[in-house]
């Protein structure tokens, strides 16, 4: 079956990463959170094929996601696999739907929201690994992103 194993826990380390990145929040509203935050972003990076279109909003992503608010605990929940296609043994595409639950402090009152929605996975095997050659992050409308 094409779409188990490593291909598919690949996608889905892809989207954890990712989601913690946008739910870790940044350093420039937080400098305390500026480890944490370039750990999560590394931590993208080194899932992905430098120089691909992905791999370049990402970096192009480290400014807007920098001043995002830092969540004080999030938990990704009801994650799947959906859609998954072969389109040879070395790539693969699916979508990872997932719902985020976070936490932080506003005014010095503990809010809650949900996060749901997707991220559309196109990977290859590079080198050996499985490595994300572009994605899309598709937050839910009504969603709390």
């Amino acid at each position: 079956n094409v779409f188990n194993g490593d291909r598919i826990a690949a996608a889905e380390k892809f989207a954890d990463s990712y989601l913690s990145y946008i739910c870790g929040g940044g350093a420039w509203n937080d400098p305390a959170n500026e480890k944490a935050f370039n750990d999560n972003y590394n931590a993208i990076k080194a899932q992905m094929i430098e120089g691909t279109a992905g791999y370049v909003g990402v970096m192009e992503s480290y400014r807007d996601v920098n001043l995002m608010p830092k969540y004080d605990s999030f938990i990704i929940g009801d994650k799947r696999i959906v859609a998954p296609v072969a389109y040879t043994e070395k790539s693969l595409s699916c979508r990872v739907e997932f719902i985020v639950t976070r936490t932080r402090t506003v005014d010095g009152a503990e809010r809650t929201d949900t996060l749901t929605g997707s991220i559309s996975v196109l990977q290859v095997l590079y080198k050996g690994e499985w490595r994300v050659w572009s994605f899309v992050y598709s937050p839910a409308e009504n969603s709390g992103q």
